[in-house]
């Protein structure tokens, strides 16, 4: 008997180039969401900062220009934290988009094995089956010979 050969090899191979590609898409979206979370952090750290400054300078007599440039300071992180808070919000879109196409290249290559192990199973029984019948063959010759030996 011929050795077995899945017939959509080709294409379970595809799948898993695609589900690796998946991932890695998935790796880089995650890494991205991290470093803007990590950014948006640094923001929130640098405007309590300057809150802080601000409150500590208040207690001293300010100069005009001073007061202007922390206001100004303060105005701009308050931006850029919105900004920031944005960019995070459409990363973890884009993480949770790569996850679904993660799961459903999974899902795609999961019944092809599926499949390679069910056909699999087919070979194997016909396999049992030609050998039964082989072992059956033989028995019979067997048994003739010794019947007309006899």
């Amino acid at each position: 008997m011929k050795n077995y050969h899945f017939s959509l090899e080709k294409v379970l191979e595809y799948r898993w180039g695609l589900e690796r590609e998946a991932q890695q898409e998935l790796a880089e979206s995650e890494r991205k969401l991290f470093h803007e979370q990590k950014r948006l952090e640094f923001l929130h750290k640098e405007y309590g900062k300057t809150q802080l400054a601000l409150k500590d300078k208040g207690e001293e007599i300010l100069n005009l220009e001073e007061l202007i440039m922390l206001s100004s300071y303060l105005y701009y992180l308050d931006r850029k934290i919105e900004e920031q808070e944005e960019i995070v919000l459409d990363s973890e879109v884009k993480v949770a988009q790569d996850q679904e196409k993660v799961k459903a290249a999974m899902q795609q290559r999961k019944t092809l094995e599926r499949l390679k192990e069910k056909d699999y199973q087919d070979y194997l029984a016909e396999v049992n089956t030609e050998e039964g019948k082989k072992i059956d063959e033989m028995g019979l010759r067997m048994f003739l010979q010794q019947a007309n030996s006899s």
